[in-house]
Formats: C-alpha cells, structure tokens, sequence
C-alpha cells in the first residue's frame, strides 16, 4: 500500500496506480504569429502570393470592433467526446468586458500577488529568456486593482527574477543572483529584501529557480534545467567569430555536436565553424545538445520563512510547476520515473504521486482541481481527487477556424479564469510564394522549401533552403552583412542583397497578420457558463488575477521603450467585473 495525501481532508490510502508506460510528456508547443508586414528597404520591391483566398468570415474576424465577440463564434450548450471521460458541459455567458486599464510603465511583468489586503505587481528590465546579466526590478501596490501607486524600484534584488510569491507571513522571490547562483528573497513589506542563496549548487548545476509557492512559514522552490546560460556562451562567441549581431535576429546558429552552423536570412545556411575556432570546450556543447535522459529539475524548501534552506532528494522527479491545495498541502505537476501526473507534498521534501495524467500546471477551485492539460491539445480538465480528470471543453465556445490551447490558468474561491490562445489553421507559409525584385533580378522564395533567382525569366539557379552544407550559390559578407548570388559554375556574381532585404522577404513568407493569432480570455464562476471578453486590440494578456468580484489581466503593449535587450513593453492592468453567480 502506498499513502497518498487527501488533496481536500484527511489522509487517504490507496493501491498504488499501475505503470502508464508513458516515456517523457510531450510539450505543448505554443504557436504565435508574427505579426507586421516588413516594411520595403531600399530599392527591393515585393510581389506576394499568398497561395489561399481570404474569407468573408476570415474578414470579419480581422475587422471586428475591439467591444464585439466575432459572430462566427458557435453558441449555445459544447461538449467534447473523451471515450469513457465524463465531459463537462459548457455554455457561453454574458461578455467579460474589461475597463480602460491603468498603464504602469515599462517592463516584463510577473504575476499579480495578494499580501496583506494590499495587490502587488513586480516588473523587471529583461525579459525571461535572458540567460545572464543584471535586470532592474520594479514595484507598484494597489488596495483595489485600479489605483495603483509606484514603489519605485527594488533596489535590494541585484540579479534575475523568475517569480513570485506571497503568504500571510511575506514576500518571496526567486531566480538567479549577479553570478547566477540560484537565490531567493524575502520582504514583509515590498520594500526591505533579505538575500539567501539556495544551497547544494554542486547537486544542482546548471538549475534556475523558476517556481515558488509560500503558505505560512512554508516556502517551496522548483527549479528546471536553464541550458541557456550556455545557449548565451555560444551566442556570444558566434558574435565575436563573425562580427553580426546575433541578438538582433539578422543571423542565428543551429549546432550538430561541436560544430556551429550559423543561418542567415531565409534559413541560408551561411557558415559552418568548430567549437575550437570559436573558442568553447567540448563540454559547452555537450551541456548545450542536453542530457541523454529526462530534464533535470530541483526543489527547496524552507519551514522558517526562508530563514535556512533544505535541497530536496527528488529521486527522478521532474517538477514543471507549484501551487497550493485547499489545505495547504503543496502540489507540483510533472513526471517521475516515466510516470506524469500530480505529485503532493506536506513539506517540499516527499512527493507522492496522485495519477497519470499529463498536466502543465494545476490549480484548487471550490474543493476541486482545474488544470491544463500538457499534450497537443493543451485544453482545461478539473479533478475531484487528482487522479481521474474531466474535460472542459472552454475553446469549443470560441470562434472556429482557429487551433486553440489554454496558455495561462487562475483559480480563486470566485472562479476560474483561463487565456485562450488560437492560431488560424489556414495559416500555411508552405503554400505562399513571395518575390524580391531588384536591378534586373527577381529572387522567389517558394514557402519554406525554394529558393529561385532569375533574369529576363531564365532562371540563374534554384537552391534548398536549409540545405545540409554550405551552398556555393551564394557569398557571405559578414563585414557588410549581404549575400551575393553567384555563378556555382564560373563564379561570376549575379546581384547582392543586404541582410534586411531578405529579412523583409522572409516576413511576407512566414509572418503572419494579427488575424492569424488570437488570445481571449474566459471566466466561469460554476466551470459551466463560461463569459468571454471583448477582443483587445495591440496588447497581450501575460498573467490573471482573480478577487473577490472581478478578474485582472496583465497586459503588455508593443514596446515604448529600448534597452540593450530591445523592446520593452509598456505594462497596462486592466479589470472586469465577475459574471453574477
């Protein structure tokens, strides 16, 4: 027999739960479209197929009003067939309509926490894909979730921080400090910080704290494999080898053990060089192409508020998020010797399995489990026990011709909030042909395969994109960054086309328009009648935030300000009341 803890009472025990015979969880992969149309540069003229006509009700959802839920959008009662799965039924409510915002400032935004009747949101400069470096930490308190006050800037954090979390008894932090060892700090005001760094960096290479629950004077930290302090290494000495900047996206790399192959424009594959010309060791690549088995992750915890730390002996267990159940206990979602499910703790330190279920993240909602589901379908189930698990089919209620997953989820005692992210399933580069007219020239991409320069309608040359070597059609001019198309026969130079020229060529292949992306949020306070908001336009919803009687999104505007790192977007709040039970 195996004791599992009661996720809502007393302990339980049961039969432990036969082998799935699953192997590693699949990753739902997010689809974002990039939106904009590259602007012409210089005397580069475009002609554009786009391979498929554009719908009248493809039109419609483009042109709609920001107040309007597209009318192509089905009604009424939706379920889903799950084979012997309970489906939950859901309808369409009323429409969840949000105020004007309160804009804070610049920044990458954390998530909205509750610390003593007040709402806190933190900000920093970088964004979280930054592998290294010092990013400056903001922080603005609300008592009501429209009026917020600037704290100004948390000048106690020197480092990068991945998250945040709050209990009666304070504040915690967690992320990486200015030599990028693994930290956590914590306040019981959002002004003073104290420090620690998290122990057993030896047992723990190469982890970025970038999790952390807190109830009462229990704080729990999960921590997941961060190759991308090596990825940025490499980056680096790519940049040094060549003299691009690799960070502006006019060139990337790929690797194949220890050599390098840097891409231009197109996926041009330009330059293939070793780890040895560039500088790194051997063991740079092997951290970089990863570990043979299963990702490695870390948990800490700490039952005196963060004043000493403990490293937990997780024996396999791969934890991929946390949160808090309804009696305090600490529930993680992830996978352990090629078991996936929810695993509980009492105190960060033993883990027991509940089920066999895939699931990304998980959250308590009125003695329940919602949660998302971490396969190709990336929808909402909800548990009574965290074994067996229920389809809410939310996406169905939202506009058809679109592939939806649930990317965000937010549970509170008055509901549950989801973002809805959908990508239009017409969207097919494969299928476009776009054409670069220039001195003479014309160079056709076709989709994501073709590449073909002609002359007076003879064709000088077709090549592969991504092509396994080095092509000879072309020359790199890394000083000037162009590529010249050549004669692969008598070398003789055809046209040159700067790095931006291509670049705009590739965006009217696979850039898709803001009709081809879509992100709604829904509310539901039962999980069965399930508002939706009105379409916001030139922002996207980061984090929600569920009070008593309204819901927050955390939003992010195209960015108003620059830093090294680029863009930075301007943070706006904004609120809508919850639908009436």
């Amino acid at each position: 027999m195996v004791a599992e803890i009661d996720l809502f009472g007393e302990q339980t025990r049961h039969e432990p739960f036969v082998e799935s015979g699953a192997s590693a969880p699949s990753r739902l992969s997010v689809l974002a479209g990039a939106i904009g149309v590259a602007a012409l540069v210089g005397a580069a003229v475009f002609v554009v197929d786009w391979g498929t006509e554009t719908t009248d009700d493809e039109d419609a959802l483009v042109e709609e009003e920001a107040s309007e839920v597209p009318d192509s959008e089905p009604a009424g009662v939706q379920s889903v067939d799950v084979g012997a799965a309970e489906e939950v039924l859901v309808e369409r409510g009323g429409r969840l309509v949000w105020d004007s915002g309160t804009e804070l400032g610049a920044g990458w935004p954390l998530p909205i926490v509750e610390y003593q009747d007040s709402l806190y949101l933190f900000a920093q400069s970088a964004g979280p894909w930054e592998a290294s470096g010092q990013s400056d930490l903001a922080a603005w308190r609300s008592f009501d979730g429209q009026q917020w006050e600037s704290l100004g800037a948390v000048s106690a954090i020197r480092g990068h921080v991945r998250a945040v979390a709050a209990s009666p008894a304070g504040l915690v932090m967690v992320g990486t400090g200015e030599n990028q060892e693994p930290m956590a700090w914590t306040s019981t005001d959002a002004v003073s910080w104290d420090g620690a760094q998290l122990p057993g960096g030896d047992r723990t290479p190469g982890l970025v704290p970038d999790g952390v629950v807190a109830t009462g004077d229990l704080i729990v930290i999960s921590a997941t494999e961060a190759w991308s302090n090596v990825y940025q290494r490499v980056n680096e000495a790519v940049a040094e080898y060549t003299g691009l900047d690799i960070d502006s996206g006019e060139v990337g790399f790929g690797w194949s053990g220890s050599t390098v192959s840097l891409f231009g424009p197109l996926g041009l594959r330009l330059l293939e060089v070793s780890a040895e010309e560039l500088g790194l060791s051997e063991d740079d690549f092997v951290a970089l192409n990863g570990p043979s088995g299963p990702p490695e992750s870390a948990v800490w915890s700490s039952t005196d508020g963060g004043e000493s730390w403990t490293v937990a002996e997780l024996d396999g267990l791969f934890v991929q998020g946390l949160s808090v159940g309804q009696n305090g206990d600490i529930l993680a979602t992830g996978f352990g010797a090629g078991r996936p499910g929810l695993y509980v703790s009492t105190d960060g330190q033993v883990w027991e399995p509940q089920g066999s279920t895939f699931l990304r993240s998980a959250r308590v909602w009125n003695e329940r489990l919602v949660a998302v589901r971490d396969d190709e379908t990336g929808g909402l189930v909800t548990s009574t026990d965290g074994v067996e698990w229920q389809p809410v089919p939310v996406t169905d209620l939202l506009s058809g011709g679109f592939e939806w997953h649930i990317s965000e989820i937010a549970a509170g005692p008055s509901g549950i909030a989801v973002i809805a992210e959908g990508f239009n399933e017409s969207f097919e580069p494969q299928s476009r042909t776009a054409t670069l007219l220039k001195d003479g020239y014309s160079l056709t991409a076709r989709g994501q395969s073709r590449l073909e320069l002609k002359r007076d309608g003879i064709t000088l040359l077709s090549t592969t994109l991504h092509t396994p070597n080095v092509s000879q059609d072309f020359v790199l001019d890394m000083e000037q960054a162009t590529v010249t198309f050549v004669d692969n026969t008598t070398g003789e130079a055809y046209v040159t086309f700067t790095f931006g020229e291509l670049r705009a060529l590739e965006a009217e292949i696979f850039g898709g328009s803001d009709s081809d992306w879509h992100q709604q949020v829904l509310v539901s306070v039962d999980s069965v009648t399930w508002s939706i908001q009105a379409r916001l336009e030139g922002s996207r919803i980061s984090a929600l935030h569920l009070s008593d009687d309204a819901v927050l999104a955390v939003a992010m505007l195209s960015g108003t300000e620059s830093d090294a790192a680029g863009d930075v977007p301007t943070i706006v709040v904004r609120r809508a009341e919850l639908p009436t039970p």
